[in-house]
């Protein structure tokens, strides 16, 4: 069995999800990567967002940053909290800024709603896996693996419970030696 990735708290993470909501806890989750030295890179949107925006920076006693793209400073700059908005509520601005929010992050965790996947959360956890080719960590919280999505590395899924929650770490497949 492939080694699980590793899952940096301390590093910049994007929790995304459902707008309407999920039943895992993800301000417990935010609140653990804040305390962990990290930054936490959200969207600007009720149920996850809104959540883990007010946990992360309750946790990190700051106001959370709302930026417009492409206006973005850099991370090394940003307090520990980041609020993504998309410049109208039209789903092609929606999908844009959940690829910022995806884009930023060196780990990526994303809170499902109960039940099947949204498409919003298929559209992270695609972009997610995208970015899982070149190291960024991937954890998708709940009691099952998540299913197939658009886009599907070579590789598996572990169960793994990260800052307490119950879910899943991607794993790449080793590499394996030349045949010739």
């Amino acid at each position: 069995m492939t080694p699980a990735p590793a899952f940096p708290l301390a590093g910049v993470v994007a929790v995304v999800g459902s707008r309407h909501g999920s039943p895992y806890p993800v301000g417990q989750f935010a609140a653990a990567v804040v305390q962990a030295g990290g930054s936490v890179v959200t969207g600007c949107a009720r149920g996850v967002d809104q959540v883990v925006a007010r946990t992360a920076a309750a946790a990190a006693g700051v106001r959370p940053a709302r930026l417009l793209p492409p206006a973005y400073m850099a991370l090394n700059h940003l307090p520990r909290v980041l609020v993504c908005r998309a410049y109208d509520r039209s789903a092609r601005a929606l999908a844009q800024r959940t690829r910022r929010v995806v884009e930023f992050a060196q780990v990526v965790a994303v809170f499902p709603p109960a039940g099947q996947l949204g498409p919003g959360s298929t559209l992270a956890l695609s972009l997610a896996l995208r970015r899982a080719c070149s190291g960024v960590a991937v954890f998708y919280a709940g009691p099952v693996p998540p299913p197939a999505v658009p886009y599907q590395p070579p590789g598996t899924w572990q169960p793994a419970a990260v800052a307490g929650v119950a879910g899943w770490l991607w794993s790449p497949l080793p590499d394996l030696p030349p045949l010739f």
